[in-house]
């Protein structure tokens, strides 16, 4: 298939990591252009570098979120341009990967009739002020021809409001695509069935990140599970995650530690094996398993990482 990639991003620092510069040649693979839209701004180093991968880099304010990137990228581009492709593919930096190949999943999808199609499908958690219903994530998107040469395509685009914070990006972009083309005839299909999950969670979406990955060959890796929260580190996801990712895939996880240590700064963690090294001898001294349900408790507070490097 012929294709179009169409890449937003948005650094607080305007640095591109080597994770980006990975995900974008990977993608060229299977893409004849590659387009990119930044919310802010670029250091120069930044800038060189999507210079040397991208056709297009079109440098916009921070506003508007991913939706108002695209929209204002492919308004320049002109849809009569996109409706000449296959296929329109939508991703953003809000992952890792390729950790695998894209390859399987291409080639799966390529045999699917359908009019748009993701990963996925998702659902918005219970009580949260979004729409109803399952949508497709729009970390990744892909827009057959057949819905991008109809009106339908660029109406949604022309009619989306401002998006003046998250909670509107998501209600009014996220989870508002798939029901408006579904709706106006267009068939969808997901290259993954993670039906699963939501079963165990309503944040499964998150919560099992490292079970897509391990279980479900998912390729890319959403990287707000890494990010440090109010509760320190999630040592259970990183030990399960990058030791799959050592073991089983040629993905460098340096690519990951870089951009973790720089913008989470999280310098307790000057290895991820930590978790590997120290965790588990830990737990293997305890042969009561209350004992090691109560330390599994508490090793995921950032405290006690202090701790240990100290």
């Amino acid at each position: 298939m012929n294709r179009i990639a169409l890449f937003s991003f948005y650094d607080n620092q305007g640095i591109a990591d080597d994770y980006v510069i990975f995900l974008l040649n990977q993608i060229k693979k299977y893409c004849s252009e590659i387009h990119c839209v930044v919310n802010g701004f670029l250091t120069d180093n930044a800038n060189e570098k999507l210079n040397s991968i991208c056709e297009t880099i079109l440098i916009r304010e921070n506003k508007g979120f991913d939706a108002w990137g695209y929209k204002t990228l492919m308004e320049k581009l002109s849809y009569e341009k996109l409706a000449c492709f296959d296929e329109v593919v939508c991703f953003n930096h809000t992952c890792f990967g390729p950790i695998d190949s894209f390859e399987p999943m291409f080639s799966k999808m390529e045999n699917e009739e359908c009019d748009f199609w993701g990963l996925y499908l998702s659902q918005a958690p219970k009580g949260e002020i979004y729409n109803p219903g399952e949508h497709i994530p729009s970390y990744f998107v892909v827009y057959r021809k057949s819905l991008v040469e109809k009106p339908d395509f660029k109406a949604f685009w022309d009619n989306l409001p401002e998006l003046c914070d998250y909670n509107n990006a998501v209600k009014f972009y996220e989870q508002s695509q798939t029901p408006f083309f579904k709706e106006r005839g267009f068939r969808v299909k997901t290259a993954f069935d993670f039906s699963k999950y939501q079963k165990e969670s309503e944040w499964w979406f998150l919560e099992k990140q490292a079970e897509m990955l391990t279980e479900g060959k998912l390729p890319l890796l959403k990287r707000r599970p890494f990010f440090r929260t109010k509760y320190g580190v999630n040592g259970e996801f990183y030990r399960t995650v990058i030791t799959y990712i050592k073991e089983k895939t040629s993905y460098d996880i340096n690519l990951i530690c870089q951009n973790i240590e720089r913008t989470q700064k999280i310098s307790e963690i000057k290895s991820v094996d930590v978790f590997h090294l120290i965790w588990w001898h830990i737990l293997a001294e305890f042969g009561n398993l209350k004992y090691k349900d109560r330390l599994k408790s508490i090793i995921l507070k950032e405290e006690l990482l202090k701790l240990f490097f100290n």
